[in-house]
Protein backbone atom coordinates (compact mmCIF):
# COMPACT_ATOMS: atom_id res chain seq x y z
CA UNK A 1 0.00 0.00 0.00
CA UNK A 2 3.12 2.31 0.63
CA UNK A 3 4.29 2.05 -2.83
CA UNK A 4 1.01 2.84 -4.15
CA UNK A 5 1.42 6.39 -2.85
CA UNK A 6 4.34 6.89 -3.85
CA UNK A 7 3.53 5.63 -6.96
CA UNK A 8 0.45 8.77 -7.00
CA UNK A 9 2.74 11.16 -5.65
CA UNK A 10 5.61 10.83 -8.56
CA UNK A 11 2.67 10.73 -10.74
CA UNK A 12 1.08 14.05 -9.76
CA UNK A 13 4.45 15.74 -9.42
CA UNK A 14 6.03 14.41 -12.83
CA UNK A 15 3.12 14.94 -14.73
CA UNK A 16 3.85 19.15 -15.70
CA UNK A 17 7.13 17.59 -16.67
CA UNK A 18 5.49 15.41 -19.00
CA UNK A 19 2.86 17.81 -20.13
CA UNK A 20 4.99 20.63 -21.10
CA UNK A 21 7.86 18.88 -22.76
CA UNK A 22 9.45 20.02 -25.50
CA UNK A 23 10.35 18.43 -28.45
CA UNK A 24 13.74 19.72 -30.38
CA UNK A 25 13.17 22.07 -33.07
CA UNK A 26 13.28 20.87 -36.87
CA UNK A 27 14.04 24.14 -38.30
CA UNK A 28 16.56 27.26 -37.80
CA UNK A 29 13.66 29.13 -37.29
CA UNK A 30 12.35 26.66 -34.47
CA UNK A 31 15.52 26.64 -33.06
CA UNK A 32 15.73 30.81 -32.65
CA UNK A 33 12.20 30.94 -31.56
CA UNK A 34 12.81 28.05 -28.84
CA UNK A 35 16.30 30.28 -28.22
CA UNK A 36 14.62 33.20 -27.84
CA UNK A 37 11.74 32.36 -26.03
CA UNK A 38 14.05 30.96 -23.13
CA UNK A 39 15.92 34.35 -23.39
CA UNK A 40 12.48 36.37 -23.18
CA UNK A 41 11.78 34.63 -20.06
CA UNK A 42 14.94 34.97 -18.24
CA UNK A 43 15.36 38.93 -18.64
CA UNK A 44 12.35 39.77 -16.46
CA UNK A 45 14.41 38.20 -13.65
CA UNK A 46 17.61 39.31 -14.09
CA UNK A 47 15.90 43.04 -14.47
CA UNK A 48 14.50 42.20 -11.15
CA UNK A 49 18.19 41.27 -9.58
CA UNK A 50 19.53 44.30 -10.95
CA UNK A 51 16.36 46.62 -9.82
CA UNK A 52 16.97 45.36 -6.37
CA UNK A 53 20.93 45.50 -6.79
CA UNK A 54 20.46 49.21 -7.33
CA UNK A 55 18.00 49.87 -4.49
CA UNK A 56 20.09 48.55 -2.07
CA UNK A 57 23.09 50.35 -3.46
CA UNK A 58 21.16 53.44 -2.19
CA UNK A 59 19.80 52.37 1.02
CA UNK A 60 23.12 51.18 1.73
CA UNK A 61 24.30 54.47 1.47
CA UNK A 62 21.30 56.26 2.67
CA UNK A 63 22.14 54.45 5.98
CA UNK A 64 25.87 54.83 6.03
CA UNK A 65 25.83 58.18 5.28
CA UNK A 66 28.84 59.41 7.54
CA UNK A 67 30.85 56.41 6.74
CA UNK A 68 33.15 56.93 3.37
CA UNK A 69 34.74 53.67 2.69
CA UNK A 70 30.78 51.66 2.77
CA UNK A 71 29.28 54.96 0.68
CA UNK A 72 32.48 53.80 -2.06
CA UNK A 73 30.70 50.10 -2.11
CA UNK A 74 27.47 51.87 -1.76
CA UNK A 75 28.26 53.73 -4.79
CA UNK A 76 29.77 50.44 -6.79
CA UNK A 77 26.82 48.84 -6.63
CA UNK A 78 24.59 51.54 -8.16
CA UNK A 79 26.73 52.10 -10.49
CA UNK A 80 26.45 48.60 -11.54
CA UNK A 81 23.12 47.75 -10.63
CA UNK A 82 22.65 50.80 -14.14
CA UNK A 83 25.17 49.24 -16.29
CA UNK A 84 23.38 45.86 -15.48
CA UNK A 85 19.85 47.35 -16.36
CA UNK A 86 21.07 48.85 -19.09
CA UNK A 87 22.68 45.95 -20.42
CA UNK A 88 19.58 43.81 -20.03
CA UNK A 89 16.99 46.08 -21.54
CA UNK A 90 19.44 46.12 -24.72
CA UNK A 91 19.50 42.79 -24.63
CA UNK A 92 15.60 42.66 -24.89
CA UNK A 93 15.66 44.82 -27.43
CA UNK A 94 18.09 43.13 -29.45
CA UNK A 95 16.09 39.68 -28.98
CA UNK A 96 12.47 41.72 -30.24
CA UNK A 97 15.22 43.38 -33.18
CA UNK A 98 15.95 39.58 -34.01
CA UNK A 99 12.82 38.06 -33.44
CA UNK A 100 11.53 40.81 -36.21
CA UNK A 101 14.03 40.36 -38.47
CA UNK A 102 14.10 37.09 -38.96
CA UNK A 103 9.95 36.81 -38.78
CA UNK A 104 9.47 34.50 -35.68
CA UNK A 105 7.24 37.05 -33.68
CA UNK A 106 4.78 34.64 -32.96
CA UNK A 107 6.03 33.56 -28.73
CA UNK A 108 6.73 37.26 -27.95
Amino acid sequence: MKKGYKTLIYAVLLSPVFVYANTAPTTFKGLVNQFLGYLNSIIPILAMVAIGMFFFGIAQFIFNAGNSEVNADAKQKMFWGVIALFTIISLWGLIYFIGDSVGIREHF
